[in-house]
């Protein structure tokens, strides 16, 4: 009798690559690419691959896209999509949806409103914003009291309290229609909302729809549980990190993202 050792994942031929930031290819809140991640994602395009980028963040920092010159970007979880330039798709919150969210808010609950340019907010003391504040800073975003908000203009709810888990588990069960992320670690003491029918999925495929890639050649990389609807669609799926939620939705994970270019140089 013989035995057999496990095959590895069999790997679909990648046309295009999608890339989560923060925790992916960037430390959570930074601004640069690492060199041996330049280098690993430069090769891959001189060789034919597209690259995307999908992320909640509201922009994409120079750095990134002076590094992967992505062919499409996708922030806001997806809210916002970009081609060359050119908003190619755009979804936002409604006033009745904003509106029931901050009813929700508990005592002590700090919401963050974002538009394109601007960043409307509890003035008041927040924990954990001030390095976010100092990059929407640097990007020429103003912020500005939470109201007046702007009518069709706010992409995402940014909201923190120490008991996040309440309010995610409210606003799940009396607004089921709106996606929740974060408020489970790493992002433990926040949570996004986004628009009706956002999602990191979504935007995956009007990505690879707008590029004339297939599905099943996208691969795409992400830490949290925001990627999870794009790990869902895409033909390949790989986990950057270690948070358990993700590792039965995944084909290969890479231990942390300072390892992410040494795997890239690898394929």
């Amino acid at each position: 009798m013989s035995s057999t050792t496990p095959a590895e994942p069999r790997r679909p031929t990648p046309r295009l690559l999608a890339f989560d930031l923060d925790g992916t290819v960037l430390e959570d809140g930074g601004m640069i690419v690492s060199a041996q991640t330049r280098a690993a994602i430069t090769r891959l395009r001189a060789g034919g691959m597209m690259i995307a980028v999908i992320t909640g963040r509201d922009d994409v920092p120079p750095d990134v896209l002076d590094a992967l010159k992505p062919d499409a970007c996708a922030v806001h979880n997806g809210a916002v999509i970009l081609q060359g330039g050119e908003v190619i798709h755009q979804v936002a919150l409604s006033d009745a949806d904003i509106s029931a969210v901050v009813r929700l808010r508990p005592p002590g609950g700090h919401i963050l409103a974002l538009t394109r340019d601007r960043v409307h907010a509890d003035l008041s003391p927040m924990p954990n914003v001030h390095a976010w504040r100092e990059r929407w800073a640097l990007a020429h975003r103003p912020f500005v009291p939470l109201y007046p908000l702007p009518g069709g203009q706010v992409m995402g709810l940014w909201c923190f309290h120490e008991d996040i888990g309440t309010w995610r588990a409210d606003v799940q069960v009396k607004l089921p229609h709106l996606p929740v992320t974060g408020a489970q670690p790493p992002y433990a003491d926040n949570m996004n909302v986004s628009p009706a029918g956002v999602d990191k999925g979504v935007a995956l495929r009007c990505i690879a729809a707008a590029l004339g890639v297939r599905l099943e050649h996208t691969w795409a990389f992400g830490d949290s549980d925001n990627d999870l609807p794009m790990f869902g669609v895409a033909g390949y799926a790989v986990q950057v990190g270690t948070l358990p939620l993700l590792q039965s939705h995944v084909h290969e994970r890479v231990a942390h993202h300072t390892l992410l270019g040494a795997w890239l140089t690898e394929r």
